[in-house]
């Protein structure tokens, strides 16, 4: 009857040890498969990291050709609005000159009435600029 019993402490025993040795290799297993888990996890975060600092830097590119655009666009339109502002200061001068010189081809003037058409004249040039 001992030697029964001896026996199957002894089977319970091996028993106990084969099941913590199994236990044991789960346990690594789930380790191994935890390690692989945060690895795989800690490169999802870099790659949407890397592709949000892509998105981010494409979207500042894209903006600042869009800025330049404008900026050139409103460049083009000064650049036309003076040539055309220039170009008005110049016609309404020449008409100036014309209406002046009608003024005195339609008069007889005196040498100071010649002067006083000239200063107006510049004067009037002048407050057109």
């Amino acid at each position: 009857m001992i030697s029964k019993r001896q026996e199957y402490m002894m089977n319970e025993i091996k028993d106990a040890e084969e099941a913590k040795k199994l236990a044991d290799e789960k346990l690594a297993d789930a380790l191994k498969q935890s390690t692989s888990a945060n690895v795989r996890a800690n490169q999802i975060i870099t790659d949407a990291t890397t592709r949000a600092k892509n998105i981010m830097d494409d979207a500042q590119e894209n903006a600042n050709k869009e800025a330049n655009i404008i900026k050139n666009k409103a460049l083009a339109t000064i650049r036309s609005e003076k040539i055309k502002a220039e170009y008005e200061i110049k016609a309404k001068g020449v008409d100036l000159a014309f209406e002046l010189a009608q003024s005195l081809m339609n008069k007889n003037i005196s040498k100071e009435d010649n002067q006083e058409f000239v200063d107006q004249f510049i004067n009037s040039y002048k407050e057109t600029k």
